[in-house]
């Protein structure tokens, strides 16, 4: 193994994966409509989080997903140190700026 996959599994740290590409389309009377599904998963524990389901993400979606997913009670990314994003166009600057706060 290459990279962060490596210096994961050498430090045998939490890591967390952060996927928006599954989709997913629904029959309704006017015909398929797609939902974007806001998926975490712990690659340790391989415990999977739904964090949200939305027809089209937008900005102010994404932070309140956010919000949620480092809430300081129970956010699912409290106890991680890695976090695998792909190059989604929904994951902005800004996003990023907050997620490393």
């Amino acid at each position: 193994m290459n990279g962060w996959a490596s210096e994961i599994e050498e430090k045998k740290s939490p890591a967390i994966l952060w996927r928006t590409s599954i989709e997913d389309a629904q029959l309704s009377l006017r015909g398929p409509v797609r939902y974007a599904v806001f998926v975490v998963m712990d690659l340790q524990s391989r415990r999977v989080e739904i964090a949200g389901i939305v027809r089209e993400p937008y900005e102010d979606w994404m932070f309140q997903v956010l919000r949620n997913l480092i809430d300081g009670v129970d956010g699912f990314l409290l106890p991680h140190h890695y976090l695998i994003m792909d190059r989604d166009p929904v994951f902005t600057q800004e996003f990023r700026r907050r997620l490393a706060r």
